[in-house]
């Protein structure tokens, strides 16, 4: 149980950090010297403390002591209650001098000084991510919130609410944003990112995956208007794998493997390949192909696949955002398959934010030519008995698509999707079938 001293030493310097009194070259260190207070940062002990219980005796009198003794070594002052002089305490405050005895007494470091070697961590954090390697997504976002993160403690005389209050939790957070930037191109298993990083395969998990998965969800670019991604999807975007990633497609695509060619063709069902593979294989031309689908949902991949009565169609299961080797996948194939410019490439993902979004994004960094299958006024209007309303801060994110060029081909549906007030996930389509 805490000493009647440390709690009521605790809630003066807790109020005085959050206080207007509290400023970063404040002078909180030798006795004699402290900051400079234009209001007291006191308690009234009777509704602030509740420690200070005047119907026991023991704990009165204890409390009474402990706040002389604390006067006595010139770290607060203290008023009587009125007609109860040497009896019954009114307000105890924090007294400028004492503030540093006070951190010493508590073996609290002073938060100027916490803020200042933050401040330093992120400036060191600013520097290796500027030489981590090419301008990512990633590094951009990681470089947006250090400077958002830098210029919000020089202002607030705190940190903000993405990084923990502590200190050392707080240098970790930076330490893995750093790290995710010079991640290889395949990327890395969860726990040994953890063990790399901070030498124990679970901390990263534990103790800061959701201060960083929120850091990353706020300031990367192309997740701005898709709330629904998960924490899980948001690491594997940036190359942060729980367990081995595998690659699903269909269709006649010839590999050369270890030396040797193999015909995906082979396999009607389709076939999964790893990590390794994708890092290791070449992707050959193949005039036989003339289609490409990117495909989101698995149960509509595995449906096309059943249905398909295209034998010239290679058929790849996109998932969610795609993760730096999905990546790597799916720009062999495109390089392979697009030098003779015949070959059309498709996305169809959900009629929704995260759809538009994941096309967008494909198109953007890998496939130029790309075009939306099924992802149109049409096939909303025939998913109707399907549809999900829309929340007010969806439809907003929505209106600022139909701000941004890059969403064009999509503004049709998006006007009708805010006529209607109605999105529609891909899986409809599958259960449209069977009525």
């Amino acid at each position: 149980m805490k000493s009647y001293e440390t709690l009521l030493l605790e809630k003066l310097i807790d109020k005085y950090e959050k206080s207007k009194q509290f400023t970063m070259d404040a002078d909180a260190g030798e006795a004699g010297e402290g900051p400079v207070f234009t209001r007291r940062i006191l308690l009234n002990l009777r509704q602030e403390f509740p420690e200070y219980d005047v119907e026991d005796f023991e704990k009165w009198a204890a409390c009474n002591q402990t706040v002389k003794d604390l006067a006595g070594q010139g770290m607060v002052g203290y008023r009587w209650a009125d007609h109860e002089r040497e009896n019954i305490l009114s307000q105890v405050w924090l007294l400028p001098e004492g503030v540093g005895r006070a951190y010493e007494k508590l073996g609290r470091p002073p938060k100027a000084q916490v803020l200042a070697e933050l401040l330093e961590c992120i400036e060191t954090a600013e520097a290796e991510v500027a030489c981590s390697g090419p301008q990512t997504e990633l590094r951009l976002a990681v470089e947006k919130f250090l400077q958002e993160e830098k210029q919000y403690v020089a202002e607030r005389n705190s940190s903000s609410v993405y990084l923990p209050k502590e200190p050392e939790l707080a240098k970790a957070v930076l330490t893995a944003l750093t790290e995710l930037c010079r991640l290889p191109e395949d990327g890395c298993l969860e726990r040994v990112f953890s063990v790399r990083c901070f030498g124990d395969s679970k901390f990263f998990e534990k103790s800061i995956k959701s201060k960083v998965t929120r850091i990353l969800r706020d300031h990367l670019p192309e997740l701005g208007q898709d709330s629904e991604i998960t924490g899980e999807e948001l690491l594997q975007w940036v190359g942060i794998y729980r367990a081995p990633e595998e690659m699903s497609l269909c269709g006649p695509l010839r590999i050369c493997l270890s030396g040797g060619e193999v015909d995906l063709g082979l396999f009607p069902t389709g076939v999964s390949i790893n990590r390794d593979a994708v890092l290791n294989m070449d992707v050959r031309e193949n005039k036989e192909i003339q289609e490409v689908f990117f495909i989101e949902n698995k149960a509509n991949y595995v449906d096309f696949i059943k249905k398909r009565d295209r034998a010239a169609a290679l058929i790849v299961f996109h998932g969610g955002f795609y993760s730096p080797v999905k990546g790597l996948l799916f720009r062999k194939i495109y390089q392979a398959l697009s030098s003779g410019g015949s070959v059309r490439f498709y996305h169809w993902g959900d009629l929704d934010l995260g759809g538009f979004q994941m096309h967008r994004r494909l198109r953007s960094n890998i496939i130029p030519e790309l075009v939306p299958y099924r992802m149109d006024r049409k096939a909303f209007f025939e998913g109707k008995s399907h549809w999900l309303p829309l929340e007010k801060a969806y439809r907003e994110k929505l209106q600022i698509l139909l701000e941004q060029e890059d969403h064009r081909v999509f503004w049709p549906l998006i006007h009708a999707m805010l006529e209607n007030n109605a999105r529609l996930e891909q899986e409809a389509f599958l259960l449209c079938s069977l009525e």
